[in-house]
């Protein structure tokens, strides 16, 4: 969705992160051993590829969500195939404990297999029509206008790497895992293929894997995209914005569209390139297409005859290989230190951060809170024993009175005619005898 908002530069730096986070990944998944691990950094690198194809833009842009669909098919299979290698082998996850598992779980192996040449970009599989479209935008950014693009070289020489190195660490993983001698006897013998519904799963996405790249191709008339359905659906992304659509072919509007297509190049550099637009547009991406298919079957080729060398035929020890590299093997075995680096720094201060708000929270906070809490409750005793005492009092000490005098009236007040009399009779005496003495 941001895509539109994105200038040159910003597409380029976009396409220089995602070609050195397909390479930084990679080179930390030919090191790991957990099986899930190889799996999560290969992931890592894949999105690496897909953010340097929609930096590259244009036909990038199609070929990073079109990798992003067919990564889905073939990664989701992959990851659930090592699902299913860890529950056949109890819970373990040490390919250095596997080996020989093809005859225990063949329908695993069958599925994992298909899925690793996806994603090692072998033709006719998923993963190679979707790559492939990457490395070609890669090609096409560096040779665009007949000038050398270094961020185009970057990115093309970068992912080409990037995908040898993929092609490598997925044979390693299904050579350590499948193939061999069992190197863990208690793994092996107890070793079992997956129940039905797993298996089952894992083939649907197997055959995703294997033809799910060019379906999307087809000349399909779905959802009202004609041609290349998905190309045509995606490239409406871009489409609305650059200029696309101008009236005048070659005109200023077509070119801050390819100016838009393959960032980095000066409009005015460009004008030379666009007199004949369709015909040079149409014959670098013929170009771009011959060199990139044949450097991703290069590349791939040769990660997976490197694989086969040294862990199928066992040509070479790879102890010895990571001891020949020395430091920069042990800097990429334990992932470039970056979990060390963010520990020491991010980790370390956010735990100071997190001592010192608790201090505050327990000494300041608290201590405010049960501050007034105390203060609330001492007045609340304060104004309880003036209610009982003085309130209370106040109104108690009027009954009694109340009552007190009630009691003395009521002396008088006995409903006897006869005392009345007497009372007024011995009043009258009183009075009399008062009226007499004074």
């Amino acid at each position: 969705r941001t895509y539109p908002l994105m200038s040159p530069t910003v597409l380029n730096v976009v396409t220089c992160f995602g070609t050195v986070t397909a390479l930084f990944a990679a080179t930390i998944g030919m090191t790991i051993f957990d099986i899930k691990g190889v799996l999560a950094y290969s992931t890592i690198s894949q999105l690496g590829f897909m953010v340097a194809g929609i930096g590259t833009g244009g036909l990038g842009l199609i070929a990073g969500l079109f990798h992003m669909v067919t990564h889905a098919f073939f990664k989701s299979c992959l990851f659930l195939s090592a699902g299913s290698v860890i529950h056949g082998c109890h819970h373990e996850q040490d390919m250095r404990k596997m080996g020989g598992l093809r005859k225990k779980m063949p329908l695993t192996f069958l599925a994992m297999l298909i899925c690793t040449l996806a994603i090692a970009g072998v033709p006719l599989f998923a993963g190679f029509y979707s790559k492939d479209k990457i490395i070609q935008s890669a090609f096409m950014k560096m040779t665009h206008g007949g000038l050398l693009d270094g961020v185009g070289l970057f990115a093309y020489a970068g992912l080409l790497i990037a995908a040898a190195m993929t092609a490598f660490y997925m044979f390693r993983l299904i050579f350590m895992t499948f193939f061999g001698e069992a190197r863990d006897h208690h793994v092996h013998d107890h070793a079992h293929e997956s129940p039905a519904p797993m298996v089952v799963s894992l083939l649907v996405l197997a055959t995703l894997g294997m033809f799910g790249g060019k379906m999307w191709l087809r000349d399909f008339d779905l959802m009202g995209a004609k041609g290349t359905w998905f190309e045509g659906l995606t490239s409406e992304i871009d489409d609305g914005h650059h200029g696309h659509g101008s009236e005048h072919e070659g005109s200023v509007g077509e070119a801050f569209s390819i100016d838009r297509m393959y960032p980095g190049i000066a409009i005015t550099e460009m004008n030379t390139y666009v007199g004949d637009s369709a015909e040079h547009f149409q014959e670098s991406l013929h170009a771009g297409h011959t060199w990139a298919m044949r450097g991703s079957l290069a590349v791939a080729l040769g990660g997976i005859l490197l694989a086969v060398f040294i862990y199928l035929l066992k040509k070479a020890d790879p102890a010895k290989i990571a001891a020949a590299f020395g430091e920069m093997y042990t800097t990429v075995a334990n992932k470039y230190y970056v979990d060390e680096f963010v520990n020491a720094t991010v980790i370390k201060l956010q735990m100071v951060l997190a001592r010192t708000f608790k201090w505050i929270d327990e000494n300041i906070v608290d201590g405010v809170v049960n501050g007034t809490g105390k203060l609330n409750r001492a007045f609340g005793f304060m104004w309880a024993w003036f209610d009982s005492t003085v309130v209370d009092g106040v109104v108690n000490g009027v009954g009694a009175v109340t009552n007190m005098t009630g009691s003395l009236v009521r002396l008088f007040q006995t409903g006897r005619i006869q005392q009345y009399a007497s009372l007024a009779f011995g009043g009258l005496l009183l009075l009399f005898a008062w009226l007499f003495l004074a």
